[in-house]
């Protein structure tokens, strides 16, 4: 959301409990105790409802970049073995 430009749609999955087409949502930035007021992130409806997405694993890959291009690049220690490099 952060990229999209102003009064432009995306398209965006969420994983939350059944919920019919064409029902509204809204999402909130920060909902706490210590925290008065709150920021309206994002306002829709729901398109489809999928019941073939599996979240199985989140995975953050760090590393140091060698050779920076236009649209790619080399980055060097992102894997520590092969079995991650063929997992991956």
């Amino acid at each position: 959301l952060k990229y999209t430009p102003e009064h432009m749609h995306c398209l965006a999955c969420f994983y939350g409990p059944i919920t019919p087409p064409n029902t509204g949502f809204v999402a909130f930035q920060n909902l706490t105790d210590a925290q008065s007021s709150f920021r309206v992130s994002a306002t829709g409806t729901v398109l489809q409802l999928d019941h073939s997405v599996h979240i199985v694993k989140k995975l953050k890959l760090t590393g140091v970049p060698i050779k920076i291009f236009k649209n790619t690049a080399f980055v060097k220690d992102m894997f520590t073995s092969s079995l991650e490099v063929s997992k991956f």
